[in-house]
């Protein structure tokens, strides 16, 4: 216990005592960003899959929508119904998602600008409106699809690396069978 009384071998003990315990807490935080990190890339792969469910589930009702008005308003009612409910609550699903994470909070104002489109469309068609172009292509491509998707993968890709290359591939997907659909 004599070497504890010397003051150079006591100050020496001491400052290994601090550098152990500053590398741990470096360690430490370098752990804690990791798992934060991974946190955060789950909650956004988690709003790209709902994102992608409400695309196919417009996707979807855009179908119904041919369908019903292609038969003049004979065939299709129960299935144009089935999938706007769907499409409802997807975007309820998605909006709940976006309102309860704050970092999403920059979202919201496209999924009301999609929400009013699809009033409008839904409104065309359940009049059974003659001008297909206008329905089809500019409300439903133009102003939904065209205007959407490309603005979340900009978004999406600029915050998330692990998230974006799937949604990459779906993007270029999506768009891709879209335009080949008008063809």
């Amino acid at each position: 216990m004599r070497w504890l009384n010397n003051k150079n071998i006591f100050s020496f003990l001491m400052l290994l005592v601090l550098a152990v315990l500053g590398m741990i807490s470096y360690q430490t935080y370098g752990a804690f960003q990791t798992y934060q990190k991974a946190v955060e890339s789950r909650k956004e792969i988690h709003f790209v899959d709902l994102f992608d469910e409400t695309i196919d589930a417009i996707s979807k009702e855009r179908i119904a929508s041919a369908t019903f008005m292609g038969s003049h308003g004979k065939k299709g009612k129960e299935l144009l119904e089935t999938s706007r409910e769907n499409v409802n609550s997807k975007l309820g699903e998605l909006s709940a998602y976006v309102h309860d994470h704050p970092t999403f909070k920059m979202y919201t104002r496209r999924l009301t600008a999609i929400r009013n489109s699809l009033k409008k469309v839904r409104n065309s068609i359940d009049t059974l409106s003659s001008d297909y172009r206008d329905t089809f292509y500019t409300i439903y491509h133009q102003e939904i699809f065209n205007d959407t998707v490309p603005y979340f993968f900009q978004a999406v890709a600029y915050r998330c690396q692990p998230a974006c290359i799937h949604f990459e591939s779906w993007v270029v997907m999506h768009i891709g069978r879209e335009f080949s659909q008008l063809a």
